[in-house]
C-alpha cells in the first residue's frame, strides 16, 4: 500500500459531481503511508475543490510541519494528539467529529 498515489486518489473521490465530503482514513497503526511530501499536496489541494471539505489522516509530519493554519475557510492542523495527524475542515462544519 505505500506505493499508491493517494493525493490524486482523494483528489477524485472528492472531485466535481462526487458527492463525498467527509473522509477519515483510519491509519493510526500506519502514518507512514502519508509523507511530508503528501501532507503538503494535500494542503495545497483540498481547500480548493469547491467543496466544505472535513479530511483527517493520520501522518508523520516534520517537527516543523506542526501547525494550524487557514486556508480558503478550511483550518487546516497538522499536530500531535495521540500520534499525529492531517485535518482539513471547512470551518462551517467546525463542529462536527471524525
Amino acid at each position: 500500500m505505500q506505493n499508491v498515489e493517494w493525493v490524486p486518489l482523494v483528489n477524485e473521490m472528492f472531485g466535481e459531481g462526487k458527492k463525498l465530503d467527509k473522509f477519515r482514513i483510519d491509519n493510526h497503526y500506519t502514518p507512514e503511508y502519508f509523507s511530508s511530501d503528501c501532507i503538503k499536496q494535500f494542503k495545497e489541494n483540498l481547500p480548493f475543490l469547491g467543496k466544505r471539505i472535513c479530511f483527517k489522516v493520520a501522518c508523520n509530519p516534520a517537527e516543523e510541519e506542526l501547525s494550524t493554519t487557514v486556508i480558503n475557510d478550511h483550518v487546516i492542523r497538522v499536530r500531535d494528539s495521540r500520534g499525529r495527524n492531517l485535518t482539513i475542515q471547512h470551518s462551517s462544519r467546525a463542529e462536527e467529529n471524525f
